[in-house]
Formats: C-alpha cells, sequence, structure tokens
C-alpha cells in the first residue's frame, strides 16, 4: 500500500484529525478563533492508520510546529498525565481491516488483534 507523503506547513496550526471524522461546527468557529480564519490547516490520519515508523517520522517532522491541535479527548489526558509525572504507556494496533456496510459505505476498524503496548519515554 503507497502511503501519502505530509507537508507540514509550520506557519499554520494543524489540526490533526481521522479522514473520516469531520469538524463541527462550533469546532471550526473555535479554530478560527483561536488561530484567525485561513491560520490552520486540517492534517488527515488515513482511515488505514499510520504505524510505529510513520508516527514516529511525522513525529519528528511536527517538532518545530508551534499549534497542534489533536481532535480527540485522549491526547488532553495523555499531556496532563505526563505533565505531572505520570509513565506513560500506550496500547498500539497499527493495522485496520477494511469492511464494506450494507449501504455500500467502506470503512476501516482496528482488528481484535495486532495490539501492542508501548512505553512512551
Amino acid at each position: 500500500m503507497r502511503r501519502r507523503r505530509i507537508n507540514w506547513n509550520k506557519t499554520k496550526a494543524q489540526v490533526i484529525i481521522n479522514e473520516q471524522h469531520h469538524l463541527l461546527p462550533e469546532q471550526t468557529m473555535l479554530l478560527n478563533k483561536e488561530f484567525g480564519y485561513n491560520h490552520w490547516e486540517l492534517r488527515l490520519v488515513p482511515a488505514e492508520g499510520w504505524n510505529k515508523k510513520e508516527m514516529l517520522k511525522i513525529a519528528n517532522s511536527i517538532i518545530d510546529i508551534n499549534e497542534i491541535v489533536f481532535v480527540s479527548p485522549v491526547p488532553l489526558l495523555l499531556a496532563i498525565t505526563c505533565n505531572k509525572g505520570n509513565i506513560p504507556y500506550l496500547f498500539f494496533n497499527p493495522n485496520r481491516e477494511k469492511k464494506e456496510l450494507p449501504n455500500g459505505k467502506v470503512i476501516f476498524t482496528v482488528p481484535k488483534e495486532g495490539w501492542k503496548l508501548l512505553y512512551v519515554n
């Protein structure tokens, strides 16, 4: 499977969101209020996900970006606990299963097997 190359714009806030999800109108309004209209951009996570190697590469490429918004409640909890000195571990599964719904829509889901427990240092 060929992966898309990600070019990060270091002058705009980067909003990381799964490509199968969308921002709600209130979220868009809050982004415009915080960063200014046209001063943020979406970075779509492929439905099939990123593997650990790709995530490490992405993490290294965004070090110089000041504002990164994750459209998920989990990163906030992770950031708070890490700042308090907790020892973070994460479950990670880079695999995705492609499923076709009865209406013909194709979705990707995380399989029940293939998990890894990673220490985040």
